[in-house]
């Protein structure tokens, strides 16, 4: 199988291997997961699709819009590393509910600095002031939780004013698996892609000047077979019904073997 082909068998699997343990008998920590599932998955998707060429028929016009490309992956890589840090490494329950608490509060103190009060329809006042409570009601979870007990002061401030992880995104990364010149290299040249900066504008112009070239890109897909091989292999960790699917096919896990060992080699740099 070419790259692309595996990419394609990956994301088949991974949906197999999550529709294994859905249920009325579902974990709570999988019913918390589902968000984020597939929110990897569809960036995922995204990405692949994006990789073969965008046609704007009423313009006629053709191009392959790597731009986009790397803003996808960046958030396909940001998804595997957010459920690595959140579902996966947390070793007791007590620790998951700590960091699952942090994140979703995180998100919810974001949208209330969103919004102010002149700005809001009645609809929205309402929904704001239940956020609010239910933020009051995590911080309050959250003080009775020995993992964020554990924390020093300091910590725990940064945690109730919306701060949800203290390691940066590459130590995560490292801590999944990956090898650390390959998570610190490939995610700050994803990341150029995300701003409007002078670099991701000389990025840009690199692209242009070189839309025709058929390698641009092609560290992609191993990326993506590797977000999806950790995925699964995190998944399959936490969910005995999904270990079993998964193990019952070997060339699946032959595949996802060999995308974690790749991801655990260094990256080479970019010519």
């Amino acid at each position: 199988m070419s790259v692309q082909e595996e990419v394609l068998f990956l994301l088949k699997h991974y949906l197999k291997v999550i529709d294994a343990s859905k249920g009325p008998n579902a974990t709570v920590r999988l019913k918390r997961a589902q968000g984020l599932i597939a929110k990897c998955l569809d960036h995922c998707a995204s990405t692949e699709y994006l990789l073969r060429g965008t046609h704007l028929p009423e313009i006629n016009f053709n191009f392959k819009d790597f731009g986009t490309v790397f803003v996808t992956a960046r958030a396909a890589l940001e998804s595997l590393l957010t459920f690595g840090y959140v579902f996966y490494h947390p070793a007791t329950d007590d620790e998951f509910e700590y960091k699952y608490l942090a994140w979703v509060m995180s998100g919810l103190i974001d949208r209330q600095e969103f919004f102010s009060e002149e700005n809001l329809i009645e609809a929205n006042k309402v929904k704001v002031a239940a956020e609010k409570k239910e933020i009051q009601e995590m911080k309050a979870a959250l003080n009775s939780n020995q993992s964020f007990l554990k924390l020093t002061e300091k910590q725990k401030n940064r945690v109730m004013e919306g701060d949800w992880r203290f390691d940066g995104w590459t130590t995560i990364g490292i801590n999944i698996g990956f090898n650390e010149n390959r998570i610190r290299t490939i995610y700050s040249f994803l990341c150029g892609y995300a701003h409007s900066g002078g670099l991701s504008g000389l990025q840009y112009n690199h692209l242009v000047t070189l839309a025709d070239d058929p390698q641009q890109g092609d560290f992609i897909d191993p990326l993506l077979a590797v977000i999806l091989a950790n995925m699964i292999n995190m998944f399959c960790a936490l969910f005995p019904k999904s270990k079993e699917t998964h193990e019952s096919d070997r060339q699946a896990v032959e595949l996802v073997y060999m995308f974690l060992k790749f991801g655990q080699e260094p990256f080479e740099v970019f010519e």
